[in-house]
């Protein structure tokens, strides 16, 4: 699993996966839960006639494509979630069937391992390096029935054989899509060609890893995957299917510009769109087809996204008078919310939030200064940061403090771990200890060294911390100095380019080891991200795009890891390796984990009982079944 470079909170994008909407094994960048643009200065928004069954929702900005594999923006995923209903939704960390009859997995048989025969040069995954390659002396791979990575072996020639990791999908009977055709498996097998297609945009890791995927009858698909390559989220294997009947003529390069691949898209899902403005709204209508009509659904006739900006003032104000429905998450950025609370706190709107899947932390980047290597040092440090403190005063109940590096609400987050405490007595009597004085007891000059191993007598207790300038990640920046400085510490502050901040080694200042510390945002999904404090992830020249810019090194939670990595489930023992990896973590303190990034959309009292979920594609993933209010 290739984790994804780290993104600045206004800049992180949505490039999820569409075989079940998820973060793939090697992605661009983390889910965007960020701010979008401002509208264009001096255009008009249109008021909207209503009718008790319009819902208005409005939305940062225009989504510069529909198209599956190019709506990379929080808008378009919200839109998309009215046009498609699954296949998969990802709530709670966990897969929920929609269009499928139920979700693949080993226990219920619809998986499987099978044996195959694997020969010198043949494609197989590489237990090592985690990626496809061919097999070759010397490479690393698992034997059939290897279960973990104490039994891997080298390879010596000849045949071998590995286990292969096989999934069937069958989707619901009677599906169709808007305009009555069948939905079928030969439309999955279309998308994964398009996917595939080298004019096709986005991501082709998924396809890199896939042996055959083909269609077995009407309504079923067989993906098998490459020897080697295990994976616990089965159901991301299944590619959402495109209607080939209407776009099977349309050439792969024209399809994101097209009105039927990217401008007016049809699903099978509750809604179809109706007419677009652009610039200003998108109309759509009830899907007369849609599967689940016969319970109801959906609930509103009709549905506008409007396209609004990101003003907080104007987006709240829209919200106050009826003019919005509902403000998307991509409407709301981060300076939005302490009015949103304040007005929520008046009665004026509600707030559907919940802690998301990004995780702000601040590393100790040990290859850049040798002051991190005792983790007596790090662990100091950490009681004198109030975590606490800047939650509550910068952002009241939104958000969370973490205790590793995934966030409370995960499933397999380990429930004993709590974050390290706010003590700056404890902290400074452990610098003490730690070999770090303070000779002068004056606050205008930091603690030195005294018996550090490593390190020169009268070093200075000093470092530098890089940060992408702008938002809540610059704001903790400020906020550790200061915190580090009552302790006696002396940091200074570094505002750099996030595109020179997060380069990858040698050139960028974290992974190149040319700082002291960062403050940056990572995604945890699905798969706890444990490869971002493995030593295989250091990065080196042999290992350039390595994601560990802390340097951290530690063999119980390498081989935890490891053994996490090479699950084909995440129950038993990928589950305890997971657990295993945040003791580690929470004992070791390679990393500060700052806070949990909330998700926060506001409505009124137009609708009833949104709530918002921490790992969902959008805020409204259900919604055909967001329930109007009565007057």
């Amino acid at each position: 699993m290739r984790i994804p470079r780290p993104f600045s909170l206004a800049a992180l994008s949505v490039l999820l996966a569409v075989a079940g909407c998820r973060a793939p094994s090697s992605v661009e960048s983390p889910l965007d839960l960020g701010t979008a643009s401002a509208a264009t200065p001096g255009s008009a928004i249109a008021t909207v006639p209503r009718a008790p069954s319009l819902l208005v929702v409005c939305l940062g900005e225009e989504p510069s494509s529909l198209y599956l594999y190019q709506a990379d923006s929080p808008e378009a995923r919200t839109v998309l979630e009215a046009i498609y209903d699954g296949p998969f939704d990802v709530v709670g960390y966990q897969y929920q069937p929609a269009l499928l009859e139920s979700t693949p997995t080993l226990e219920n048989g619809q998986a499987r391992l099978e044996s195959v025969t694997v020969s010198e040069e043949a494609l197989y995954f590489n237990p090592d390096t985690r990626l496809p390659e061919t097999l070759s002396s010397g490479k690393m791979y698992a034997p059939s029935g290897c279960a973990g990575p104490d039994c891997l072996q080298p390879y010596q020639g000849g045949d071998v054989a590995m286990d292969r990791l096989v999934a069937e999908f069958q989707l619901r009977a009677g599906v169709t899509w808007a305009d009555g055709e069948p939905v079928t498996a030969q439309d999955s097998v279309f998308s994964f060609q398009l996917n595939a297609d080298g004019q096709t945009p986005g991501s082709k890791d998924l396809v890199y890893r896939t042996a055959a995927y083909e269609g077995v009858d009407g309504r079923t698909v067989r993906w098998t995957g490459i020897p080697g390559y295990l994976d616990p989220e089965i159901a991301s294997h299944f590619w959402t299917p495109l209607p080939e009947h209407l776009l099977a003529d349309i050439p792969a390069a024209d399809l994101p510009s097209s009105d039927a691949g990217g401008g007016t898209p049809m699903g099978w899902g509750p809604y179809q769109i109706e007419s677009r403005v652009p610039g200003q709204s998108i109309s759509l209508v009830r899907n007369p087809n849609y599967f689940r009509s016969g319970d109801g659904l959906p609930l509103f006739d009709q549905v506008l996204f409007r396209f609004v900006g990101a003003d907080p003032e104007t987006v709240v104000q829209q919200v106050l008078t009826g003019e919005c429905d509902i403000a998307d998450e991509s409407a709301l950025g981060e300076e939005a919310w302490p009015i949103l609370l304040q007005q929520e706190a008046q009665g004026g709107l509600q707030l559907a939030t919940a802690p998301g899947p990004r995780l702000m932390r601040a590393d100790f980047l040990q290859p850049g200064t040798p002051i991190f290597a005792k983790v007596e040092t790090r662990t100091a440090l950490a009681q004198c940061v109030d975590r606490g403190r800047w939650l509550r005063e910068k952002l009241g109940a939104l958000g969370a403090v973490p205790a590793s590096y995934l966030p409370p609400s995960h499933p397999l987050a380990e429930a004993g771990l709590a974050p390290a405490p706010y003590d700056p007595a404890a902290a400074a009597s452990a610098l003490e200890a730690a070999g770090w004085i303070d000779e002068d007891r004056s606050a205008a000059t930091p603690r030195t060294a005294h018996g550090v191993e490593g390190l020169a007598d009268g070093t200075p207790l000093t470092w530098s911390l890089g940060v992408a300038p702008g938002g809540l990640e610059e704001d903790w920046a400020q906020t550790l100095v200061s915190d580090f400085a009552q302790c006696g510490a002396r940091v200074s502050l570094e505002r750099v380019a996030a595109e020179e901040l997060y380069a990858p080694y040698p050139q960028g200042l974290a992974f190149g080891g040319r700082l002291g510390m960062v403050v940056w945002s990572w995604l945890g999904w699905v798969i706890p991200p444990c490869e971002l404090f493995a030593s295989w992830e250091i990065p080196s020249p042999a290992t350039p795009e390595g994601s560990n810019a802390s340097g951290f090194s530690d063999p119980t939670y390498d081989a935890a890891c490891r053994t996490l990595l090479f699950s084909a489930a995440l129950e038993g023992a990928g589950a305890e390796a997971a657990r295993v990896t945040q003791r580690v973590f929470a004992e070791q303190v390679p990393a500060l984990p700052l806070l949990v990034l909330p998700r926060v959309a506001a409505f009124g009292p137009g609708v009833c009982s949104l709530k918002a979920d921490p790992s969902s594609v959008s805020l409204l993933w259900d919604l055909e079944s967001l329930t109007p209010c009565a007057p």
